[in-house]
């Protein structure tokens, strides 16, 4: 999934209303939904509708807000992790690797699930996104969340191992070659289906 900006836009074929040459007139903390759907619009009616003729440059709040409590991470000899998901502020692995370099601290770690880098309009590449988050991430990822999806309108619905589209070789044979030790859960389970799902991936696990 590309960033959005303005090239992009040009190559989708967008011809909405923007003023990439406006100057940048509002300093805004945050990026969250409730900003960019909401008081942004408002920003984007002025420059349509009264001329107001402007931009918001977005500070992202990760590092002073991350910061602090991964200072006290390290002070009690413990790690914390975050877990990359496409609908997050972290979406992908190119921006965990911008929130690692800006804490700098081995006590910062990586969350990985697969599953939760996928949407509906990037599911067809994901072993190009899972090799890209393997490569990039390998020496940060701590802890492995092992799941399943299927198609559901307009969101991938999770589901226990086995019971939806992944195909988990080429995650299991990362973590066979490089984290042998790697501490791993299965997620959206039942008492039905449990048992089921440790099996196929001990099986899938055992034949790489």
């Amino acid at each position: 999934m590309e960033r959005l900006n303005y090239e992009v836009l040009k190559r989708s074929g967008y011809e909405g209303y923007i003023l990439p040459e406006a100057p940048e007139k509002v300093l805004q903390f945050g990026e969250g939904n409730f900003l960019r759907a909401f008081a942004d619009y408002w920003f984007d009616v002025a420059n349509e509708r009264v001329g107001w003729n402007g931009k918001c440059v977005l500070v992202q709040p990760i590092k002073t807000d991350l910061a602090p409590v991964v200072e006290r991470a390290e002070h009690y000899g413990v790690s914390l992790a975050i877990e990359p998901v496409w609908k997050h502020t972290v979406y992908n692995a190119d921006r965990a690797l911008e929130v690692i370099r800006a804490i700098q601290s081995p006590n910062l770690r990586i969350i990985f699930d697969p599953v939760n880098l996928l949407c509906p309009e990037n599911a067809a590449d994901r072993e190009a996104i899972f090799a890209d988050t393997m490569d990039k991430l390998a020496e940060h990822i701590a802890v492995v969340h092992i799941k399943d999806y299927v198609p559901d309108g307009a969101e991938l619905k999770s589901v226990a191992a086995g019971e939806g589209e992944m195909d988990y070789r080429s995650i299991l044979r990362f973590l066979k070659a490089r984290k042998p030790y790697i501490q791993a859960t299965l997620e959206n389970t039942s008492n039905q289906n449990a048992v089921r799902s440790r099996q196929l991936i001990q099986r899938l696990y055992d034949e790489i």
